[in-house]
């Protein structure tokens, strides 16, 4: 995992895969089942951590850090974060 990445929760990543994967914070709050805001907030945190300013610079970071895999999908991500973690 890139050394930036690290400084993100996996809730963070979890949600920045999303986000990458074209979803907007309304379909990545229902899908975690969190609040609209929440998942804001979480986006708000990440661009903070990151030194970033826009969502796009965010999803641009997802892919050049390796963080996003074209053809991945959200449940290899998953499953390939428990693997690493064990």
């Amino acid at each position: 995992m890139p050394e930036l990445t690290r400084n993100l929760s996996l809730r963070e990543r979890e949600i920045l895969t999303m986000l990458s994967r074209g979803q907007d914070s309304a379909s990545i709050a229902r899908d975690l089942d969190l609040s609209p805001l929440t998942v804001k907030t979480h986006i708000t945190h990440m661009l903070s951590k990151l030194g970033l300013r826009r969502r796009g610079h965010l999803i641009a970071f997802a892919y050049e850090s390796g963080l996003i895999v074209p053809g991945m999908t959200h449940t290899s991500f998953i499953a390939n974060r428990l693997q690493a973690a064990s």
